[in-house]
């Protein structure tokens, strides 16, 4: 059971039952301590609540519990956080996007008009770099940017 400790604006949590003692060494207190008695205190129990789902990109943060219908209830928010653009995705990773993007035929029909080193390039690399002259010949050509590159790779790595 989580509680905390609430003194008129100030509100400490998470909040341990063993404080209370600490904090009256002269007092005794049953091993189990009934919420009426620690409401004595100021220490209320604290009502879990499932945190939500997060996504890529997200990151969960519990917050300070609030009084909702007289009960101290757990809070969480979601925060959104910068995803790192990987450097390296594979081939298939490559593939798969282009294809889940609509891209992937344009593509082919691109590197059939290039030399034998390109395509050879294409059809055995096994790994792709952020950096690939290959990659970013293609993607100028398709007139991507900087950021659609970086959200490709990304949206790739998950694949």
């Amino acid at each position: 059971m989580a509680y905390l400790k609430a003194h008129g604006d100030e509100i400490n949590y998470p909040f341990s039952t063993a404080v209370i003692r600490k904090e009256n060494p002269n007092v005794s207190f049953p091993r189990e301590m009934p919420d009426e008695l620690l409401a004595e205190y100021n220490v209320f129990p604290v009502v879990n609540v499932e945190p939500p789902q997060i996504g890529p990109g997200q990151a969960l943060r519990e917050e300070t519990p609030e009084l909702i219908d007289g009960k101290w209830t757990q809070k969480w928010a979601v925060d959104e956080v910068p995803i790192p653009v990987p450097q390296i995705i594979s081939a298939r990773q490559v593939r798969l996007i282009l294809l889940q993007q609509g891209r992937l035929e344009t593509v082919k029909a691109m590197i059939e008009q290039q030399e034998e080193a390109v395509r050879i390039e294409w059809e055995y690399a096994t790994e792709f770099r952020r950096d690939n002259p290959l990659l970013t010949g293609l993607a100028a050509n398709l007139g991507l940017t900087d950021e659609q590159i970086d959200e490709f790779f990304i949206a790739a790595a998950q694949l």
